[in-house]
């Protein structure tokens, strides 16, 4: 539909406000765009139920959200349209500002905070952002969402909303006086588990050898070796090898000392086995709360808080240490406001966005900016919080509209028509055929370099076709490595364009993210999630001849609903595209006994 044919409408339901509620109900009915008569009766049934749409990706979801705004605008309804990420947020809000202006309407987004995007007729935001500004209205007393009624709610990307975060939450938190005297014990805390692994991995190298060394071992895959040595793990008692390991250690010392104090020879052999029980009986006497004045500082008022916390903490530095990883888990933001890097976690599995408002709890975070020598600030609470679902009923359900390109299969359905969301479910058929091919999978052995190498031959040959890429990895080290990897000589030599036409694309707080998006000369996108859900990249008409966009994945996508957002990049309103997965087999689960 023409721009002019789309006003010529709304300027008609503009000049007929005084029409019956059933004719009005009827232009919605249009809107919606389903031509299904038992549809439409089962709609009239269920006026009290809200609505969510599956329109295939690439077919005019942002289009049909903005029409659908302005016809409740129209009627001085205030619109909340909730997406997935602040990024598509922001996007929407300044791509349809002047749409919307069009008809006199005011469109902002959610800024920390701030009042003033709630005084506009349309808003867009995520669930944290929403949810944390009423929060902090309440808790705080401040003036944000003001006397904006829970009015009309559109949710963008539904299925990420009501499937992947259901049971997302948004907390308020504060750091309480005198929480800065934990940061040694933290320090402490993280110091002793390290310590503790590393004397867990030297006694587990030391039995991985000798096993090793026998005949019947030497000419194992790398598979089956890495499984004995997880087994050896699995084996161990870690009090008696770090028991073992302290006396090792001072022995190793001692050994030390003498040497380099002949003199005192005499002396230093009198430190025997009793001086590893003092150093227990010190570690001991420092987990009481006598202890932890004496040692660390800690005020006693915070022994009770500390006694409640201190597995916790343990925990918490065990998987810093272990499980978290950099660039996958989180990454190192840029200076904050305070003039110091933090910790910030990367919502990997869903829309691989970095979250800065977040920290981990129960010391997590601070164990992380231990680990990374960052500034530790002390810990905070949570002191009030709100789920989504909490949030979302807010709504009157007749006035929630969803809209997705992934409703996903029977299993979502029944959440969706739950009475949380109460809601019937409609299935907007495709304007164009879709000209999207898959290609068979490619499946390496469970090698990095080798998985690496042909991610990257394969990206080398679609780009030597004249065609645009776009690698979907599995975190932001994976796209690091493989950008590196492209930048080769061995690439370079075959291209000397390869270079130019790159642009990572892991990290959603680079400048200009939306332009650089936009520039169709740069044919090799690596990205994680953030370049899956919502991402619209364009292509050229030569880009079109040759075969449009293609599109890898470098790891199984976790359900149908990720595989289809992800290939759904490509092949866009009836443009050619291909798609890919390449990935590595899946690690043998069958350990040999020992």
């Amino acid at each position: 539909m023409r721009t002019a044919q789309l006003l010529a409408i709304f300027i008609f339901i503009d000049n007929n406000e005084s029409q019956k509620d059933e004719e009005e109900e009827q232009k919605n009915e249009i809107l919606i765009g389903n031509e299904d008569e038992d549809y439409n009766n089962e709609i009239r049934k269920d006026k009290g139920k809200g609505i969510i749409e599956q329109i295939s990706t690439g077919e005019g979801k942002s289009a049909i959200i903005s029409c659908l705004v302005a016809f409740y605008g129209l009627r001085n309804h205030k619109i909340d349209i909730i997406t997935s990420s602040r990024t598509l947020a922001c996007r929407d809000s300044l791509e349809f500002k002047e749409f919307y202006q069009i008809f006199n309407l005011v469109s902002d987004f959610v800024k920390d905070y701030q009042p003033g995007p709630y005084k506009a007729d349309i808003t867009y935001g995520t669930f944290l952002d929403f949810e944390g500004d009423l929060l902090e209205e309440i808790s705080s007393n401040k003036i944000i969402r003001g006397e904006r009624p829970f009015d009309i709610v559109i949710i963008d990307e539904v299925d990420n909303a009501f499937i992947d975060c259901i049971q997302g939450s948004t907390q308020l938190t504060h750091s309480s006086k005198g929480y800065q005297f934990l940061i040694p014990l933290y320090v402490s805390i993280y110091l002793f588990v390290d310590l503790l692994d590393n004397a867990y991995l030297e006694q587990s190298m030391k039995k991985y050898e000798e096993i090793m060394a026998k005949e019947e071992y030497k000419n194992l895959d790398e598979n089956s070796k890495k499984n004995i040595f997880e087994q050896i793990n699995d084996n161990f008692e870690r009090k008696d090898v770090f028991l073992n390991y302290i006396k090792k250690f001072f022995e190793d010392m001692k050994q030390d000392m003498i040497e380099k104090n002949p003199n005192d020879a005499a002396e230093l052999q009198k430190v025997d086995e009793d001086h590893v029980e003092k150093v227990f009986g010190v570690m001991k006497e420092a987990q009481s709360p006598e202890g932890l004045k004496k040692y660390l500082g800690v005020p006693k008022f915070l022994n009770d808080f500390i006694q409640a916390q201190l597995n916790l903490w343990a925990n918490s530095a065990f998987c810093a240490k272990n499980i978290y990883k950099r660039e996958k888990d989180y990454t190192i933001s840029r200076k904050g406001h305070d003039g110091y890097k933090n910790i910030t976690p990367i919502d990997r599995k869903n829309t691989g966005e970095l979250e800065f408002n977040t920290v981990y709890r129960n010391g997590l975070h601070q164990m992380l900016q231990i680990k990374e020598n960052l500034r530790v600030k002390s810990e905070t609470l949570t002191h009030t919080f709100l789920s989504h679902i909490s949030y979302f009923i807010k709504y009157k359900k007749k006035n929630f509209f969803g809209l997705t390109g992934t409703i996903g299969g029977k299993e979502t359905h029944s959440i969706y028509k739950r009475d949380s969301f109460n809601s019937n479910l409609v299935f907007i058929p495709s304007y164009m055929a879709k000209r999207f091919i898959e290609l068979p999978a490619i499946i390496c052995e469970e090698n990095f370099d080798e998985h690496i190498n042909k991610i990257c031959d394969e990206i080398f040959f679609h780009f030597s076709k004249g065609r645009k890429i776009l690698i979907i990895c599995k975190d932001i080290n994976e796209g690091i490595n493989i950008d590196n990897q492209l930048k080769k000589k061995e690439f370079f030599d075959k291209d000397p364009t390869i270079i130019s036409n790159i642009f990572l694309y892991v990290r959603n707080d680079i400048d200009d993210l939306e332009e650089e998006l936009s520039k169709t000369h740069k044919r090799i996108i690596i990205s994680t999630n953030l370049g899956g859900r919502g991402t619209d990249i364009k292509t050229t008409q030569s880009q079109e001849k040759n075969g449009g966009l293609h599109v890898i994945l470098t790891k199984l996508s976790s359900n149908s609903r990720t595989q289809m957002q992800a290939f759904g990049r490509t092949s866009r309103q009836g443009n050619k595209g291909s798609g890919q997965y390449i990935i590595t087999k899946k690690k043998n689960l069958i350990k040999k006994e020992i």
